[in-house]
């Protein structure tokens, strides 16, 4: 559909183009007669002859249109018809566009994902408003370019990516790809639309406080930082369209700057050259705006996840001393044992020593037989 809008609006373009030349009497033309002298036109003459306004322009205008009007009409005519034949015969894409994630709650993880209903996105070749079979189809995932192969109805003429009770790491936006059985390629955007989330790892330890409405989280796990060094917060947010995100620091907003940085279209808080000053709760808000249903009135949704920012502790000697020790002590234990296996094997093979002891053994055997 959008090459057939093309071709015609060049096509008209072409058609008008001989009253974008000129202005009609009196300069800046402005008349009524789209194809005659007094159109729409734009020219700047500065006067001349029995007409003020008459430009040297419009003067070789005038004497070209005389020479080929009506021929250069019917040419652009034909050009109009010979367009419009070829783009009406180019199949087009149709299908719901768009689709909604009917999940509960702002909290997930890769461990236990929130999981919801979403209607199938499905799409169709149309020529001259007549559904074509299609070839194949697939579907491909905008953002990591992952692909999914596409359920073709029974009679061939409608493409379906299922998706049922999915992840809301699966909303994003999708093409839909046709190949029709007249060898036409086609394709069209599609959109399956979430609300903000926290998709973060269980060892984040996030929770909803008594009190907080649903989309009010806590990170119960702090984030620490060494005076004088950078300290990075991550807000762990999925949903489609992509979230923007904006911070606070106790309660104040933050903007990017030589202190804050921010990336990542503001997902990746930066604190640099931490000072006592900076510890503190930091919290990022994720907001996303879609009409859950196509045409429908779009609403806004949001999220937010609190974290605390606390001051290192100066341990940081202790683990490599642990580690050390442990080293010494695996040492110790390997030398002990090759030892103890070395003199046992000696011992085994020593001839002399073990006939002794046979010979004493047998000695004080017959000692206890005749008592």
């Amino acid at each position: 559909m959008n090459f057939l809008i093309l071709c015609l609006i060049v096509a008209v373009l072409a058609l008008n183009a001989e009253a974008w030349g000129y202005g009609g009497y009196g300069g800046y033309g402005m008349g009524y007669r789209p194809w005659g002298m007094g159109g729409y036109g734009m020219g700047y003459g500065m006067g001349m002859g029995m007409y003020p306004g008459m430009g040297i322009d419009q003067f070789a205008y005038a004497v070209i249109r005389k020479l080929m009007g009506t021929t250069m009409r019917l040419y652009l005519i034909g050009t109009l018809i010979a367009l419009y034949n070829v783009c009406a015969d180019q199949p087009v894409a149709i299908g719901n566009l768009a689709v909604s994630f009917q999940g509960k709650g702002y909290k997930s993880s890769p461990e236990n994902p929130l999981k919801g209903q979403m209607n199938d996105l499905w799409c169709q070749a149309q020529e001259n408003r007549e559904h074509v079979e299609i070839e194949s189809a697939k579907f491909v995932r905008i953002g990591d370019r992952k692909v999914f192969d596409a359920h073709i109805d029974e009679d061939q003429k409608r493409a379906v990516l299922i998706f049922g009770n999915v992840p809301v790491t699966e909303a994003a936006k999708y093409r839909c790809e046709i190949i029709t059985h007249g060898g036409h390629e086609i394709f069209g955007n599609m959109f399956a639309y979430a609300h903000p989330v926290i998709h973060a790892n269980e060892s984040l330890g996030v929770y909803k406080p008594d009190g907080n409405e649903d989309n009010q989280l806590v990170a119960k796990k702090p984030v620490y930082a060494n005076l004088g060094q950078n300290a990075m917060i991550e807000c762990p947010v999925v949903g489609y369209p992509h979230p923007s995100t904006v911070w606070y620091k106790d309660e104040m907003p933050i903007d990017p700057s030589q202190k804050y940085g921010m990336r990542h279209k503001g997902k990746q808080l930066t604190i640099r050259n931490v000072q006592e000053s900076d510890f503190g709760v930091y919290r990022c808000k994720a907001y996303n705006t879609f009409a859950k249903v196509v045409d429908g009135p779009e609403a806004d949704y949001e999220v937010s996840l609190d974290f605390t920012l606390k001051l290192a502790g100066n341990y940081g000697w202790i683990y490599p001393l642990i580690v050390i020790l442990i080293i010494l002590l695996l040492l110790f234990i390997i030398i002990y044992a090759c030892k103890a296996y070395g003199k046992w094997k000696s011992d085994e093979y020593d001839v002399a020593k073990r006939e002794k002891k046979f010979g004493v053994e047998e000695e004080e055997k017959r000692m206890v037989e005749q008592i």
